[in-house]
């Protein structure tokens, strides 16, 4: 969240002359709030001068160059390095400012924790006049950078000047510590002085049993948050270097207290694949390109949802090829701030403004909601009885989940006024979809013609309830197959059997010769393999309201892998290679606790029969829960689409928040191979997941009381922005000689 605030001036004033613009400068002091930190900027400063503060755009650390700077300067004296992120600007009449010449003073509010014995401060460089400076007074500091490769986003921007500076080869950035007094620490915050803005790093740091290192890590070691406190970590190698090469695989995951903290992970290294690499001295070596690391995940983003604690870990494999994993706990305290907004959706569908001190009196507060999407909120979604209480926002009611066609998600920001004027603000950001968010699996981008990603990466939006496991490639929990690559043909022949007829070929016999790729797949260029690592589900959540009628549609196609048969009679055409898959729905809230296959298939069972659609009610594993499952099956000769449009699935009346589950059933691999280590990971492929969401509307009309069956009169309207309000219809049938 990025707030501007109001300036103070004194009488005191200069004139300067930027690039941007001529302004008079005034000793005044500026500020804005970030992820609950109060930035200020404090000396002389343009009159009109706005401050801005956000938390870097999350395709920032998805950056090569930005990883890459942010590992070099930052001290690996812990196993798990923490840092908080913030980029900052000074905007005069829109132009962006930097102070040059009259360095100002910079204070971080309620960043700074009482128990560090040290606070750094990491200043990327973005100003050329800046790094002159450094350069001249020698605080500056590089790292090289590969000139084929694009700066990342702090360094985007061109200079024409006459200094040999080449943002493009090089990153410049300066390091200010409380130990040598160019940070400062008071009670409550920290300051220190700048003479440019860009992307800092505040780094704080305490030598004790609270802060993981290499020597601590098996001793569960424990990082304090705050509710919406979003903070990175980044894994760094606990092994040799002469090992580094040799363990490329590795994610993070949260192993307890999920409804604490939720989390993302991030390749270190943009699309997967570096384009130099370490070698056995820890020096990057431009001959050792394509290493392929696209399975070390090694960046965690963590956001602190609510108190409570929970445990996360990074599993890897090393050199020897051995699992091994290292995990630390995180304790989630109160926000320090006076305001949190607690969610609520899968409850009753709204987000609530909650004072974090109870006795605070409410009396004559306002409660004031916009959207990042700059979309004006629903007034009935602020009303009883949908909002659950004065001051909540309906989200479902008001669509304010994640769009399927930018795949951003909405912040909620929340003001408290009183008589006109903000006491206080709170920002929650939605992570629930309108509908299924990437249902053609074309996000992220494989990187192979079959590839894997772990639960939690940026932009894919499923989830599985069955991870990797040891037997196969760590962070292999989500499986995509795409026809882009070179290795595309035989891929889909030999392993997966997407085939189709040779040319000239009317039915083919079975041999390879008779049949060639099918890469006509239902949606993109990529599709999904439900049993991956392990037998499964992909699933998502899906804002929804009550009464509305759910629909979805898929195509499904089994896997006919040529290694099922004996050498020799291999058959690449068999209406025998048949697998099962079911589709699950439910309410979020009675499903929430499901997070294996064992406990899917307690589900199916409890069906038995009752696989059509239809919605049952069972109680399986002490749990009560109102599901609908489907069970598809489909051979792999070519693509059969599904869906339930003559049983959709109807909301129930506590329902915001509705889980989709598509699961894994039993495989022709399965079924030839009971015993196999592979068992369970080998079939059913998915393609253009669809989904719609309706409210049904019925006029019914009477004479005296009594029912006119034949003049009813019923459809649905889509639930979406337009239609979830108000249903503005005419009757049809008020003229019928009845009525005279």
């Amino acid at each position: 969240t990025t707030e501007a605030a109001t300036e103070e001036t004194t009488e005191e004033t200069t004139e300067e002359t930027t690039e941007a613009t001529e302004s008079v400068l005034v000793d005044s002091e500026i500020s804005a709030e970030v992820d609950g930190v109060t930035i200020k900027v404090k000396g002389m400063l343009p009159k009109g001068a706005v401050l801005e503060a956000k938390v870097p755009d999350d395709e920032v650390f998805q950056d090569e160059k930005f990883v890459k700077t942010v590992m070099e300067i930052i001290p690996a004296r812990d196993c798990f390095s923490y840092v908080n992120f913030y980029d900052i600007e000074i905007l005069v009449n829109g132009e962006k400012w930097q102070p040059g010449e009259n360095p100002v003073t910079v204070i971080f509010e309620n960043a700074f924790r009482s128990n560090d014995e040290e606070i750094e401060v990491y200043h990327i460089l973005e100003d050329l006049d800046a790094i002159e400076a450094a350069l001249e007074n020698e605080t500056a500091q590089k790292v090289a950078l590969e000139e084929t490769a694009a700066v990342f986003g702090a360094l985007k921007r061109m200079f024409t000047s006459k200094s040999t500076i080449d943002l493009e080869k090089e990153a410049y950035y300066t390091v200010d510590s409380s130990t040598d007094g160019g940070v400062e620490i008071k009670e409550d915050s920290i300051s220190f002085e700048t003479n440019s803005f860009s992307i800092y790093i505040v780094n704080g740091y305490k030598d004790d049993e609270s802060i993981t290192s290499d020597k601590k890590i098996e001793n569960a070691s424990i990082q304090r948050m705050f509710r919406n406190e979003v903070r990175y970590f980044v894994w760094q190698w606990n092994m040799p270097a002469e090992d580094i090469l040799d363990a490329r695989q590795g994610t993070w995951t949260v192993i307890s207290g999920e409804d604490n903290v939720r989390f993302e992970v991030y390749n270190s290294v943009p699309g997967g694949y570096l384009d130099v690499d370490i070698n056995k001295n820890g020096i990057i070596e431009e001959n050792e390109r394509n290493q392929d690391y696209r399975f070390a995940y090694l960046w965690l983003k963590v956001t602190a949802l609510k108190p409570g604690d929970a445990t996360l870990q990074y599993k890897y494999r090393d050199s020897e090829g051995a699992v091994k994993t290292e995990s630390f706990n995180v304790t989630v305290f109160e926000t320090e701030a006076m305001l949190f907004v607690d969610d609520q959706i899968a409850q009753n569908g709204c987000l609530v403004p909650v004072f974090t001190y109870q006795s605070f009196d409410t009396t004559d507060i306002d409660f004031v909601w916009t959207r990042s999407d700059e979309i004006s909120i629903y007034d009935e979604a602020l009303k009883a009885p949908y909002a659950i209480r004065p001051g909540a926002v309906n989200v479902s009611l008001d669509r304010g989940g994640v769009d399927a066609n930018d795949r951003e998600m909405t912040t909620y920001t929340v003001s408290a006024q009183s008589n006109g004027n903000e006491i206080a603000s709170a920002s929650f950001m939605v992570p629930y979809g309108n509908e299924v968010i990437n249902g053609g699996f074309e996000y992220p981008k494989a990187q192979a013609e079959n590839t894997g990603f772990p639960n939690g990466t940026k932009d894919l939006f499923w989830s599985t309830t069955m991870p990797a496991d040891d037997r196969g490639t760590l962070a292999w929990d989500v499986e995509y197959l795409s026809t882009e690559f070179p290795t595309s043909e035989n891929s889909f022949i030999n392993v997966f059997g997407i085939v189709k007829p040779a040319e000239g070929v009317d039915t083919p016999d079975g041999t390879r010769e008779s049949v060639q790729a099918d890469f006509d797949i239902p949606e993109g260029k990529q599709l999904a393999e439900i049993n991956a690592s392990n037998p499964g589900a992909l699933y998502q959540d899906v804002l929804t309201y009550p009464g509305a009628e759910m629909y979805w549609s898929l195509a499904h196609r089994a896997r006919n892998y040529i290694g099922n048969y004996t050498s020799g009679q291999e058959n690449y055409w068999n209406s025998n290679a048949i697998d099962t898959m079911y589709v699950i729905m439910a309410p979020t809230a009675q499903v929430a606790h499901i997070k294996s296959q064992a406990q899917l298939n307690g589900l199916i069972r409890a069906a038995g029969a009752d696989t059509d659609g239809s919605q049952i009610t069972k109680t399986v594993d002490g749990h009560t829960i109102t599901y609908s499952i489907r069970k598809i099956t489909g051979d792999h000769l070519q693509w059969r689409y599904y869906d339930n449009n003559e049983t959709p699935y109807i909301v129930g009346s506590d329902e915001y928040l509705t889980r989709y589950f598509f699961a894994a059933g039993e495989t022709f691999y399965d079924i030839n191979h009971p015993n196999d280590t592979a068992t369970g990971t080998v079939g059913n492929l998915i393609d253009t997941v669809g989904f719609s969401n309706e409210l049904p509307w019925r006029i019914e009309y009477y004479i005296d009381g009594v029912l006119q069956a034949d003049l009813t009169e019923m459809g649905t309207e889509p639930l979406d922005r337009d239609g979830v309000i108000t249903l503005n219809r005419t009757a049809q049938h008020l003229n019928d000689a009845r009525f005279n």
